[in-house]
């Protein structure tokens, strides 16, 4: 039945497409909610994959059972986010490590709290990055918000792997001055 739905949704079959997505939407949006553990992000998942599905219908090669290919489409795409956020992580805790080194920083007689903490570096973080050229803006927009790597961000860019790594140095040294003036 499936795959008699996918034969429609290749002919253009909005109906069939409406179909398949009202059969696995809930099953999908569970099952990516338990990998993200947020509906948020799971929502923006599936919107994502079913609308690859049909912006891509034209080609659309499934070969083996079509629940098994969306779910395949769902965990990826939830991978992908969790990569994203360990980048995004990783990026808040290197403003909060820097800060933590520079006095007034990071240090509980300066802040109140650690959320208080967070929120001052990543204001000046976001400053740092404003003032930045437009392409180490680029650069650290694709690598930090993204969390392409820096063989993906060269491509986007057409620069080169070794570019985009002085970039993101440059990049972290007007953090760290930033922070040690601020």
């Amino acid at each position: 039945r499936d795959h008699a739905l996918v034969v429609l949704i290749r002919q253009g079959d909005e109906a069939a497409f409406h179909e398949l997505y009202l059969r696995y939407h809930q099953r999908l949006l569970e099952f990516a909610a338990a990998i993200l553990h947020t509906t948020d992000h799971a929502k923006d998942i599936l919107h994502d994959v079913f609308a690859r599905l049909w912006l891509k219908r034209d080609t659309l090669n499934i070969t083996g059972r079509v629940d098994v290919y969306l779910y395949k489409a769902v965990r990826y795409s939830a991978i992908d986010i969790r990569r994203r956020q360990r980048r995004s992580q990783w990026f808040a805790d290197s403003v909060m490590a820097t800060a933590r080194g520079v006095p007034g920083h990071g240090t509980a007689p300066a802040f109140a709290d650690r959320q208080t903490a967070e929120d001052d570096a990543q204001g000046v973080a976001m400053r740092v990055i404003a003032n930045l050229p437009p392409t180490e803006q680029r650069v650290v927009l694709l690598r930090w918000r993204y969390g392409l790597s820096n063989q993906e961000i060269a491509e986007v860019l057409e620069k080169t792997p070794g570019a985009v790594a002085v970039y993101l140095s440059r990049a972290k040294d007007a953090l760290r001055r930033a922070l040690l003036t601020d």
